[in-house]
C-alpha cells in the first residue's frame, strides 16, 4: 500500500469516505485526471479573477478556424500537425487548452455578470482572491477557500 501525504479534510475526501474507507484511501493515493467540465469550470473561475490578460497567461486557445485547412478535419495531416504543435507549445508553457467557443462563452458570462447590479460589485470590487481559511474541529485541521474576500 502506498503511503499518503497528510492533507486536511475536505468535502471531496469526506464524500469519498462516505462511500467507503477504501474509496477514501484511493482518493488520497491516486491522482485523477481533470475532466473537461472541471477544466472549463476552472478556466471560467480564472477568467473572472484575472480578466482576459491574466487568463491568457494560463490558457491557450484552440481556434479551429485557424487550422491550415479549415474546410478539413483533423484526419488531415497538416491540421493534425498544427493541433499537435499547439498542444506541445501549451504543455511547454504549462498552459491548459480551451476552445475558442468556450473562451467566447466566458466573455459573454463575464459581461452578463458585470451588467447585473447584484453581481457587478462582487466581480469588480477589489479584493483578495482564493483567501484561505483554516480552523480546527476536535483537533482536526479544516481548510476552506473563499473565491473573493472584500474587506
Amino acid at each position: 500500500m502506498k503511503t499518503t501525504q497528510f492533507r486536511p479534510i475536505s468535502y471531496s475526501s469526506l464524500k469519498e469516505f462516505k462511500k467507503s474507507p477504501r474509496h477514501y484511501l484511493h482518493y488520497l493515493q491516486e491522482r485523477k485526471e481533470s475532466t473537461q467540465a472541471q477544466i472549463i469550470s476552472k478556466a471560467l473561475h480564472v477568467y473572472f479573477q484575472e480578466k482576459e490578460e491574466g487568463f491568457l497567461n494560463s490558457y491557450a486557445i484552440l481556434n479551429d478556424l485557424e487550422r491550415p485547412e479549415p474546410e478539413k478535419d483533423y484526419r488531415n495531416a497538416s491540421n493534425r500537425d498544427w493541433k499537435n504543435s499547439l498542444i506541445q507549445e501549451a504543455q511547454e508553457a504549462n498552459k491548459e487548452i480551451i476552445t475558442k467557443e468556450d473562451f467566447e462563452t466566458f466573455k459573454e458570462i463575464y459581461n452578463s455578470a458585470i451588467k447585473n447590479p447584484v453581481s457587478r460589485g462582487l466581480v469588480l470590487f477589489p479584493g483578495e482572491h482564493e483567501k484561505k481559511l483554516s480552523w480546527k474541529v476536535y483537533d482536526e485541521e479544516m481548510v476552506g477557500y473563499i473565491d473573493k474576500y472584500i474587506d
